[in-house]
């Protein structure tokens, strides 16, 4: 202890008044900050503090260690801003930093009903800001909505006049072919409502995709009553169209060269309901068609006692699996060796009489771990 509250006075010394670190600070040590009025902030994620030095001009410090193996902290080390504030926003507490000194940054702050909708809207901002990152390196933008293919119609048409008379004609039916889609972007629309119509007309009353959908498609499905899930996983995809019996599609592509979805790639269920436990919202599918399922949900105080849950269960499941598919159980706990000593004791029997001693003490010995569990944990 001696030693953290030397390491905590040079730190005072320095003249730090906020202090941040990704791991835990006891009570001893919070309450040496609190009554010097320091704030200490525990359990913050390494690369948050990376982000607030980069800010306030500040070296993320991992050890006190110096060159000359003692310990040290100056103030070099450390970064400065105006204010640091603790604010609530909805039901959460957030250490605000305002005004850095370095450079000036932004947090963005995302609220949405529930985290399907925040998950959308993380990766609606992280796609706009990779965007905006890439034009201030490159200084190079190319723009969508039929941009490319208007500016390669216009090169193809002037490099269309340099060419002989009879090879002008195709350079510039394909650059005319060009202008279709930038001309008249309902040609895309007209292609996925001709396709969500494929399905319509099959009989599918939920449909899952591993992509988004957009909203005019969410609509045209709401409008006749169809479920349409997005963003789910491929592996959760593939476990329901087992047990549903129905086939992963990929594409409505035929090896006719058309489009095409039919009944025979569907899979059925009797109920297909979305239910809330806890504060998740899961979409449950049950008695499917093709064999039985069921999902296990594990609740638990925190993410470390469900990871050992989740193990727990993975090894149980494997050991099933492996029975049904072997047909045989090795069982543990000193079963090997209480069923040794039984096959040992009968054929110890079938020996001659001075044989017959050492096959029984060796039977014998087999029993001591199974009657004397304590064995196992003695030196």
């Amino acid at each position: 202890m001696d030693i953290v509250k030397r390491r905590i006075d040079k730190i005072l010394k320095a003249g730090a008044n906020v202090v941040r670190t990704t791991g835990g600070i006891d009570d001893l040590c919070f309450k040496l900050f609190t009554e010097v009025g320091v704030m200490a902030v525990k359990r913050c994620k390494k690369v948050d503090l990376e982000r607030v030095a980069k800010a306030t001009d500040a070296i993320f410090v991992s050890s006190l260690a110096n060159l000359e193996g003692d310990e040290s902290f100056g103030s070099s080390v450390q970064g400065t801003c105006e204010e640091i504030v603790q604010e609530r926003i909805s039901d959460d507490e957030l250490i605000t930093i305002k005004k850095t000194g370095a450079r000036s940054a932004a947090s963005l702050i995302l609220r949405g009903a529930n985290d399907v909708m925040l998950d959308e809207m993380e990766r609606s901002v992280h796609d706009a800001l990779c965007v905006c990152r890439r034009v201030l390196e490159s200084r190079n933008v190319v723009c969508g909505g039929g941009a490319v293919e208007a500016a390669l119609n216009v090169y193809l048409e002037a490099f269309a006049t340099s060419l002989a008379s009879r090879e002008q004609l195709p350079m510039a039916v394909f650059a005319d072919a060009l202008l279709v889609i930038p001309l008249n972007p309902d040609v895309k629309m007209d292609i996925v409502k001709r396709r969500i119509d494929k399905i319509l007309k099959a009989g599918a009353n939920v449909v899952r995709t591993t992509g988004g959908i957009d909203d005019l498609c969410f609509k045209l499905f709401t409008e006749v009553g169809v479920m349409a899930v997005k963003r789910c996983k491929k592996v959760d995809l593939e476990r329901v169209a087992k047990a549903t019996d129905a086939i992963f599609v990929s594409s409505l592509a035929n090896l006719e060269g058309d489009e095409s979805f039919g009944s025979s790639v569907q899979g059925t269920c009797e109920e297909i309901v979305q239910e809330r436990i806890s504060d998740d919202e899961l979409i449950t599918i049950k008695k499917t068609g093709a064999r039985s399922a069921a999902s296990i949900i594990l609740r638990g105080a925190n993410d470390v006692m469900l990871d050992e849950m989740e193990r727990s269960v993975h090894d149980a499941l494997c050991v099933c699996r492996r029975v049904l598919e072997s047909r045989n159980v090795v069982c543990g706990g000193g079963a090997v060796e209480a069923a040794l000593n039984v096959y040992l004791e009968a054929f110890a029997t079938s020996l001659a009489s001075r044989e017959q001693l050492p096959m029984a003490v060796f039977a014998d010995a087999l029993l001591v771990i199974p009657l004397n569990p304590d064995v196992y944990t003695t030196d």
